[in-house]
């Protein structure tokens, strides 16, 4: 994505991806998500275009939804813990749906009613 449209993908992400994204930053500390522009293992953790070939075909990455965040000093165990526990914290309150059962922090931002509370989402083999 940033290959093609550099700077500019930045009009491709949900705002409220972004709003969590900085409140996040300010419950759990330094934040990584993609670092392959420093040469970096991780590509993909946040926009991923309609053709990517990572992840699931429905992914919310693809309509910038989603972000698979790590921390410095949080796991993404006791992240996901902290919010699942505090889900009513103002911090969390566009977080919609928590992958589970993975090393990071994959949440996002779908259109889901929240009145049953953060969806926890389970992986598949075939993502």
């Amino acid at each position: 994505m940033f290959d093609r449209y550099g700077e500019q993908c930045w009009q491709f992400f949900n705002p409220a991806m972004l709003i969590t994204a900085d409140l996040l930053r300010k419950v759990f500390g330094v934040t990584y998500v993609n670092d392959w522009h420093k040469g970096g293992d991780n590509h993909y953790k946040g926009l991923r275009g309609i053709d990517c070939e990572i992840g699931a075909t429905a992914s919310i990455h693809r309509i910038g939804g989603a972000l698979d965040s790590k921390f410095k000093n949080v796991s993404g165990r006791e992240a996901r813990e902290y919010i699942m526990k505090n889900q009513d914290d103002s911090s969390f309150r566009l977080i919609t749906a928590i992958e589970m059962h993975v090393s990071h922090l994959h949440w996002d931002c779908r259109n889901r009613n929240r009145t049953h509370g953060i969806l926890p989402v389970y992986p598949t083999q075939d993502g």
